[in-house]
């Protein structure tokens, strides 16, 4: 698989290359017939596929080699005791089972919901092959009661990374340097805030020094719940030629991503997280004309709107359509639409592509260009942005509530709530605006 991996990056580097070609052409004006456009279009297409195939490719081995090492560490946990003659399944036949509903008598299994502990975390998820420091990586995961045996066996480590992994990616902002925080109970939650920073003069001999205090507010976060319902029906339930875990597991995390995703980025604050896009500031707006485009100096000026601090951790965060209009901007050396494109691919397998030597992040959520559109963001989200979550993802099952129609049904439900910490003038992330006409 790690040479497929290799191969498909190879691949994509080509093709980063051959794209440029192209749109070398078009800009020089020799694309009489568009066929240099249409086929830059379709190289573009094929770099995205390569890229998320590579991703995908890479999370699968990572939870190949975590599972293998689990089965290695807990091996006693799932050793048959002679003793008491019980059976010895693998972690996921167990996870089977109870999805199937098949529990033995045991008080050990009795338990009806299972419980992903937010507290013992790793950071393989959230990295992905790069730094993205408080992802939450979920490890392991214990059973919500029972004996203290039954709190000691693990979840196959597959589920739990892949509806992690989904919500990760369908709720983008969480892929920044945003600060997360963890608690165990979901009482609202005072986060310090600093407003104004002290100041320092220069002082005399035996002069007496002036009181520069910084002031510092708070921000309240709670925790809103949000939650899906899954049916299916009991035939595909126990049929053990399908995958429940994997579906059950990429269902539950898009929808939880998709419903706290979308808060992420346009949330007011009242009754819903905050949304990192309410009340932006604006570093740069574009020059009358520039409705639904920008140009690589606003790029350069909105990068150079935060202060060097902030610059150091920023992530860009934008939509997939002005990623792919950013895409195409030159920084012009030897003439107007000459020179080095300011988007830079990621040149290995699982790096994230890079404008201006920062990441990108793509969330469906953020404004498309539009008149006075705030389309970009760009900053240090550690300091702009706080999510809290609290302690467990709940996942749940009911062989009653479709009772009639011979559904089994599932349920997975999410606490979170996230803020805005610095913003305004000396904002640790500032947006760019269209202009209005």
């Amino acid at each position: 698989m790690l040479e497929l991996v290799k191969e498909l990056h190879e691949k994509r580097l080509r093709a980063v290359e051959s794209l440029r070609e192209h749109h070398s052409a078009v800009e020089a004006g020799t694309d009489e017939n568009g066929e240099h456009q249409q086929t830059a279009d379709r190289i573009n297409k094929e770099i995205d596929e390569m890229g998320a195939r590579i991703d995908n490719l890479l999370s699968q081995i990572e939870i190949e080699k975590q599972s293998a090492e689990d089965r290695s560490r807990f091996e006693k946990l799932i050793t048959p005791d002679p003793a008491s003659g019980s059976g010895g399944e693998a972690f996921a036949d167990k996870m089977r089972t109870w999805l199937r509903s098949l529990l033995p008598d045991s008080e050990v299994w009795a338990p009806r919901a299972i419980t992903f502990s937010l507290g013992d975390v790793g950071t393989d998820v959230r990295d992905r092959g790069w730094n993205h420091p408080g992802m939450p990586a979920l490890e392991r995961h214990d059973l919500t009661k029972g004996t203290a045996t039954a709190g000691a066996e693990l979840i196959p480590t597959g589920f739990v990374r892949t509806l992690y992994q989904h919500l990760i990616e369908f709720a983008a902002v969480r892929q920044t340097n945003a600060t997360l925080f963890r608690t165990t109970s979901g009482e609202n939650l005072l986060v310090p805030k600093t407003t104004s920073y002290g100041t320092a003069a220069l002082v005399a001999e035996a002069g007496a020094l002036g009181e520069a205090d910084p002031a510092f507010a708070q921000v309240t976060v709670g925790a809103f719940k949000y939650g899906q319902l899954i049916q299916i029906s009991s035939e595909l339930v126990e049929d053990s030629a399908v995958d429940i875990l994997a579906f059950l597991a990429k269902s539950a995390g898009i929808a939880l991503g998709v419903a706290n995703g979308v808060h992420l980025v346009t949330g007011t604050g009242t009754g819903q997280p905050q949304g990192i896009a309410n009340a932006p500031t604006v570093g740069v707006t574009g020059a009358t004309g520039q409705t639904t485009s920008v140009i690589g100096n606003d790029l350069i000026n909105l990068y150079h709107s935060i202060v060097s601090g902030y610059r150091r951790n920023g992530f860009w965060v934008m939509n997939d359509a002005t990623a792919a209009f950013i895409r195409r901007i030159r920084d012009d050396t030897g003439g107007a639409g000459l020179g080095n494109f300011l988007w830079q691919p990621g040149l290995t397998a699982g790096m994230p592509d890079l404008l201006l030597g920062r990441p990108v992040i793509t969330d469906p959520n953020m404004a498309t260009m539009a008149a006075n559109a705030h389309s970009i963001a760009f900053g240090d989200f550690s300091l702009y942005y706080a999510i809290r979550d609290v302690d467990a993802v709940r996942f749940q099952r009911s062989d009653d509530f479709a009772f009639a129609n011979d559904l089994v049904t599932f349920r997975a439900i999410i606490r979170t709530d996230a803020r805005q910490l610095v913003n305004g003038a000396g904002g640790a992330v500032k947006f760019y605006r269209n202009s209005a006409t």
